[in-house]
């Protein structure tokens, strides 16, 4: 009996609240896992809740397409590569029986920053997929191509560019008292 008590408790120790993931009226659960006092939670199911592409050919690498931007994902150091972009994890990924795990920062912070579409809620511990952004982009290349072969190009007036396209602005964040000018 107090084996099967102790055995539950560590089940219990080695997983957390599943986190909530909407895309508009959807909502998935991706389970959280607790490995060394970490969260972390499986890369693929995260990344087909949000309506990307997942990809893992075991080359120490883990490819994501969410909307126009790809992630890479390193086994072997701890970060996040999106064309430009580096960014640190607060810890690498593993892997268990064969399936890819990343940290949950990686949902909660590292996704929504490098992703305009992607939101996190932490009041409701909800990640949150608004509108592709890359759907207005297709829209507006087909109206730019429709204004282009009407007879009435010089009355065409532009459309303004959707709130949705715009670079969020970044917070850089100063820790002065460190001695220099």
């Amino acid at each position: 009996m107090l084996l099967a008590f102790v055995c539950a408790l560590q089940v219990a120790a080695a997983s957390a609240p599943p986190l909530s993931v909407r895309v508009g009226e959807r909502v998935r659960t991706v389970g959280i896992v607790i490995r060394s006092g970490r969260q972390s939670i499986r890369a693929d199911q995260l990344v087909a809740a949000l309506g990307g592409i997942f990809s893992d050919d075991g080359d120490g690498r883990l490819q994501m397409q969410i909307d126009d931007r790809r992630l890479t994902v390193l086994e072997t150091a701890p970060y996040v590569i999106s064309g430009r972009d580096t960014l640190q994890l607060s810890s690498g990924m593993f892997r268990r029986e064969g399936t890819a795990y990343v940290p949950l920062t990686f949902a909660t912070q590292i996704v929504p920053r490098l992703i305009a579409s992607v939101r996190y809620d932490v009041a409701k511990r909800e990640v949150r997929r608004i509108a592709s952004t890359t759907a207005p982009r297709a829209q507006a290349a087909r109206t730019e191509s429709q204004r282009a072969e009407s007879p009435n190009t010089a009355a065409a007036k532009p459309r303004a560019r959707s709130t949705a396209t715009s670079v969020r602005p970044r917070i850089v964040v100063v820790d002065a008292g460190h001695g220099g000018p």
